[in-house]
């Protein structure tokens, strides 16, 4: 069982510890997974609204699972894996460099719907790369409740009917399913490995569609994904403990 306990300022479960570092309110609104998936888009997507919407850094989240990594900005340290907000926009971010191994890709997606749970918030929206099952530039996306479905219809996004859906947002699915929890999974097809802008851009848009009040700094995403691609691949040469893949990465 994953409990989560709120206690000066931290939350704990068996497995996370999210350290809360200002109040902030998510009710009604929405939880974006920007962990790590396939390739970096992910990541980059996830950033890029970050920065567009000038979100601000509401937690961090550690384990003793994760490598011991700090990443420097501005001659500051800062964890690696971190949660930014909008109180008014009611939208959160969980925002990581880190690519977690497969085997806590379920641990991990319990906990953010644990979470989202607690916090109130009505929808996740997750990201994923799915390669030939859809083609080179296109977005599909799947809800795991009739009302999600609905949802990405009404953004002008096709459902997907058929296909396999891994990682963190494979096991949010499930377990939205089941718990009638409302997760939005968006689908692309990346032109490459690696910072792909053109990618970032579709997967960005989309997800702007999905959350109300949210933009892209399309401008901006493409020295974003270069700055992301950096980071990340930093992280993995530091960590030295191979958590960090080519091709696990988003």
């Amino acid at each position: 069982m994953l409990l989560l306990q709120c206690a000066r300022g931290r939350a704990t479960n068996q497995r996370y510890h999210i350290h809360e570092l200002a109040e902030f309110s998510v009710e009604g609104g929405y939880l974006i997974d920007g962990f790590p998936s396939t390739g970096h888009t992910s990541a980059i997507a996830s950033a890029s609204l970050i920065n567009a919407m000038g979100f601000m850094p509401v937690a961090t989240i550690d384990s003793d699972r994760f490598p011991p990594v700090s990443m420097v900005q501005d001659s500051r340290p800062f964890h690696p894996t971190r949660i930014f907000a909008d109180s008014k926009l009611k939208v959160a971010v969980f925002s990581s460099y880190l690519a977690l191994p497969p085997q806590e890709h379920k641990p991990m997606a319990r906990m953010m719907l644990k979470w989202a749970r607690e916090r109130k918030a009505e929808w996740i929206v997750s990201s994923v790369a799915v390669g030939s099952q859809i083609p080179e530039g296109k977005i599909m996306a799947v809800g795991s409740t009739e009302e999600a479905r609905k949802k990405i219809s009404g953004a002008s996004m096709e459902v997907m009917g058929s296909g396999m859906i891994t990682g963190i947002p494979g096991a949010l699915l499930n377990h939205g399913a089941i718990g009638g929890q409302n997760v939005i999974v968006v689908l692309y097809n990346p032109a490459h490995e690696g910072a792909d802008y053109r990618s970032g851009a579709l997967l960005c848009t989309a997800m702007s569609r999905l959350v109300p009040g949210t933009a892209c700094d399309i401008d901006a995403l493409q020295a974003e994904a270069e700055k992301a691609e950096r980071a990340m691949r930093e992280a993995e040469t530091e960590s030295g403990e191979g958590i960090l893949k080519r091709g696990m990465y988003g």
